[in-house]
This record gives C-alpha cells, sequence and structure tokens, in this order.
C-alpha cells in the first residue's frame, strides 16, 4: 500500500507540476489557459486521496508491525516528531517557496517523492499476510519474541467463565 501511495502522489505531482507551470506561464504573459488552471486544481485535489492511501492510516499500523512491543512508544515518538516537523514546514515554508520561485518550488516535492519511492520500494520490509505473532519473531530477538507470543496465548486462550465465577 505504501508503495501504492507514493508512486500515485509522484504521478500526481509531477502532472500537477506540469499543470501549474503551463497555467503560470500563460497567466505572465497575459493569455490565461483556463484548461491548465482547471486541470491543476484537479490535480491539487488528486493528491489528496493519493496520499491516504497509504499514510495516513498506514503510518501507525505499520509501526506497530514494524517496532518490537518494547520500543513501539520510542518509534511513535520519532514519528510524531518528524510529521510534526513536516507540517511546519508546508505551513510556513511552503508559502515562501511558492511566492518566490512559483511552480519551480513544485520539482522539490517530486525529487522528494521520488526518493520516497525507491526508499519504500527497497528499504520497507513486506509484512502483507503476517500475523503481529510471525512479525514478533522477525523484528524482535527471542527473549521478547517469546514473551509477546506466551502474552498472545494466554489472551487467545483465556476461559471468560473463571471470569463470570468470580464475580
Amino acid at each position: 500500500m505504501f508503495l501504492l501511495c507514493a508512486c500515485s502522489m509522484f504521478f500526481v505531482c509531477i502532472a500537477w507540476t506540469i499543470s501549474m507551470q503551463r497555467a503560470m506561464l500563460a497567466y505572465d504573459t497575459n493569455r490565461p489557459n483556463k484548461a491548465a488552471a482547471i486541470t491543476t486544481l484537479f490535480f491539487i485535489f488528486l493528491y489528496s486521496p493519493c496520499y491516504n492511501i497509504g499514510n495516513n492510516a498506514l503510518a501507525y499500523t505499520y509501526l506497530v508491525e514494524l517496532f518490537p512491543y518494547a520500543d513501539r512508544s520510542r518509534g511513535f515518538s520519532i514519528e510524531q516528531f518528524f510529521v510534526r516537523a513536516a507540517n511546519f514546514f508546508t505551513t510556513y515554508v511552503n508559502p515562501i517557496g511558492m511566492a518566490n520561485i512559483g511552480w519551480k518550488y513544485l520539482i522539490m516535492y517530486c525529487v522528494t517523492i521520488c526518493i520516497e519511492t525507491i526508499e519504500i520500494g527497497f528499504l520497507y520490509p513486506e509484512t502483507q499476510g503476517r500475523t503481529l505473532k510471525e512479525l514478533a519473531f522477525l523484528f524482535e530477538d527471542n527473549v521478547l519474541a517469546e514473551k509477546a507470543a506466551v502474552a498472545v496465548e494466554k489472551t487467545i486462550h483465556f476461559d471468560h467463565r473463571d471470569e463470570a465465577r468470580t464475580a
């Protein structure tokens, strides 16, 4: 899903950059290009669903799959730091970049998303079709994985009748 998300964002960002270049060129030469302006708006709005394919919910569920239980809170903290830094950047730096260099600023995003796509393709481990128990054996050391497996087994085989008798 992350790879689909990154690829779709990359292609939409390229199309957005091209259409914005056409619209800005027409605007600068006092020959408005309505088709390029509408196309730019289309790609601006198309970017959001492409982003949401993988970066909203998967960012959290993938971290649960990857980080060992003992390090999960630390992993979430690091992820949240970078998310907040990116939010700061997009809120305060994007308007300055767009005002100063216009559509050329979007090329930076095209390059960044291209690098992210390559990173996802080569560095992100595939977790599809595996249970959390199997992932624990892959990413945690043996002692922690065994503790996690025991905890899962206790939860699976918990007898609710014992709880009802004591109440």
